[in-house]
């Protein structure tokens, strides 16, 4: 077993999930590069933010997120690790992507209701 399997056990999650506190899941997420954190943001403290390199644009990008918004990220990325995150930035911007013909085929293959998500309806 691994130092982060042993820090972050699926026990952890689901204790996490079911007492909704968030904190597990955002370690987790940091740990897979979904989400990282920046100062430059934030007057005090650090901004999270979602990774969505290459989604809206062929350059850096990202999103911010907040605390409570974190369980859904969560639950969207575990149910597609690939594609997850992105859909949460998709609904939450309300936007397709800049390359949305080729990423729109690969997520409504992977059974995300693409025109949904533009309307910023989560599953």
């Amino acid at each position: 077993m691994s130092d982060v399997d042993a820090t972050i056990s699926p026990e952890h999650i689901k204790t996490a999930l079911e007492i909704r506190e968030p904190e597990w899941l955002l370690a987790h997420l940091l740990l897979n590069d979904v989400v990282f954190l920046n100062t430059h943001w934030a007057r005090d403290g650090v901004t999270i933010l979602v990774n969505c390199n290459d989604g809206f644009g062929p350059y850096a990008d990202c999103e911010r997120i907040k605390l409570d918004e974190i369980e859904t990220l969560y639950q969207l990325w575990q149910r597609d690790s690939i594609y997850g995150s992105l859909a949460w930035v998709i609904a939450k911007r309300k936007e397709r992507t800049w390359a949305h013909k080729k990423i729109d085929d690969r997520m409504t293959a992977r059974g995300w209701d693409v025109e949904a998500l533009v309307r910023g309806q989560l599953p």
